[in-house]
């Protein structure tokens, strides 16, 4: 097939056709996030001793919740936290945390447990609905 054909005006269906399908290729390529900024970031300050930090990120419009999901090895046990902790189950090694009425700017969150842990062997997620879409974000919480 000629390439002036394809182009030229007679073939307007197929130009369509092409374009379309380049235009569709692109957007898979894509990954969904990219598209748009996240309203909540956060990333660990201290991940290992007895003491773990957390910095939250927020931006505005701020999710009117959090979920916090913290990730510690089995048995180990938040003795204080500020905010305070939800819940948790040391023999599964979970901790959350339910914020409430949020607002734009940088949130701390400190955990004192009771026994170490090393920095592989933490994780955690904070979960939030987005407030135009409705729908749900998990955001990891990143390491140094």
């Amino acid at each position: 097939m000629n390439i002036q054909k394809i182009w030229s005006h007679k073939n307007n269906a197929l130009k369509n056709r092409l374009v379309s399908a380049l235009l569709f290729f692109m957007m898979l390529c894509v990954p969904g996030k990219s598209w748009a900024a996240s309203l909540v970031t956060a990333r660990y300050l201290q991940t290992q001793g007895t003491e773990i930090v957390v910095k939250i990120m927020i931006s505005a419009p701020p999710p009117p919740t959090l979920i916090i999901m913290q990730k510690l090895p089995p048995g180990i046990v938040i003795q204080h936290a500020q905010p305070r902790v939800k819940s948790q189950n040391p023999a599964r090694g979970e901790a959350k945390w339910l914020l409430v009425h949020v607002r734009p700017g940088t949130l701390t969150l400190r955990m004192i447990l009771n026994n170490t842990v090393t920095s592989d062997a933490i994780s955690g997620e904070i979960r939030y609905r987005e407030p135009k879409a409705g729908t749900m974000a998990i955001v990891p919480i990143l390491k140094k």
